[in-house]
C-alpha cells in the first residue's frame, strides 16, 4: 500500500497501564486522535507518521481521578490541550514498522521508537514511557505511582 491514510479519530485511542502503590493497576483511555500517516511500502524510509491527541478525554471509570489527571498535577490540559508524536524515521522488519519519533507532552520532546503492526486499516503497538521524564505527575513518588507507563495504541484510519 501507498498513499495517505486519513486517521479515525472516532475509532482511535491509546490506552495506558501504571502501577499505584506498588500493586495496584490503574488503567484508562485517551482518545481525540487527529492527524496523518503517509505509508510507501516500496520505500519505507518516506513514510511518516504525525499523530496528536487530547488529553481532555482520558477516562480511567474515576471521574474524580480523570479530573485530577486534567489538573496541573498532571496532563494540565488548559495549557497543554494535545500530546504529539511526529516521526522522523520508519523502517519495516518482519512485518513490524518500528517508527522512531518524537514524542511532544507538556513541555518535553523525548525520542520514542514504537513498533506497530498494520493489519485491516489498523495500527497496534506497544510502548513504554517514564512519566517523570515527562514531568506528569512529577510531585508525586514512585511509592505513590509507579515511574513506567504502558501505552497501547490502536490507530484505525482510512484511506484518502
Amino acid at each position: 500500500m501507498t498513499g495517505f491514510l486519513d486517521v479515525d479519530g472516532a475509532e482511535s485511542y491509546a490506552s495506558f497501564k501504571v502501577k499505584k502503590l506498588g500493586m495496584l493497576a490503574v488503567q484508562g483511555t485517551v482518545s481525540g486522535f487527529d492527524g496523518e500517516i503517509f505509508l510507501d511500502e516500496q520505500d519505507i524510509e518516506d513514510s511518516f507518521f504525525d499523530i496528536c491527541l487530547t488529553p481532555v478525554t482520558v477516562k480511567t471509570g474515576n471521574l474524580k481521578r480523570d479530573e485530577h489527571l486534567r489538573s496541573k498535577d498532571f496532563f494540565y490540559v488548559k495549557n497543554h490541550p494535545i500530546v504529539c508524536f511526529k516521526s522522523n524515521a520508519v523502517q519495516k522488519a518482519n512485518g513490524i514498522f518500528h517508527v522512531k519519533g518524537t514524542l511532544k507532552m507538556l513541555d518535553t520532546n523525548l525520542e520514542y521508537i514504537i513498533p506497530l503492526e498494520y493489519k485491516n486499516g489498523v495500527f497496534k503497538g506497544q510502548f513504554s514511557l517514564n512519566r517523570k521524564n515527562h514531568d506528569l505527575g512529577k510531585r508525586f513518588p514512585t511509592i505513590i505511582i509507579g515511574n513506567n507507563i504502558n501505552i497501547t495504541i490502536h490507530c484505525v484510519t482510512n484511506t484518502k
